[in-house]
């Protein structure tokens, strides 16, 4: 599971991350982040604590993720997005 500053989630397989070529790869892109964006959080679904999980599978990679269910938020300790007054 990676989640990305507090809003998105993606639940991928690691057999969807192919390994390098050459010992000089730079590895592929799991994750599609917009301007300013980071991962904040990787956790396996294991310790990720949801009523379903599989909302936020991705059959492929680099995927954008899914919003994360307020729920799932609060069950994982995740703060909300800054809101701005």
């Amino acid at each position: 599971m990676a989640i990305r500053d507090s809003d998105k989630a993606s639940l991928f397989s690691t057999s969807l991350i192919s390994p390098n070529q050459t010992k000089s790869s730079a590895g592929i892109q799991v994750y599609t982040l917009k301007k300013n964006s980071k991962v904040s959080t990787i956790m396996p679904l294991e310790k990720f604590v949801s009523q379903d999980a599989e909302y936020y599978r991705t059959n492929k990679v680099p995927s954008t993720g899914h919003f994360l269910k307020d729920d799932d938020r609060k069950a994982n300790g995740i703060s909300g997005q800054m809101k701005l007054f």
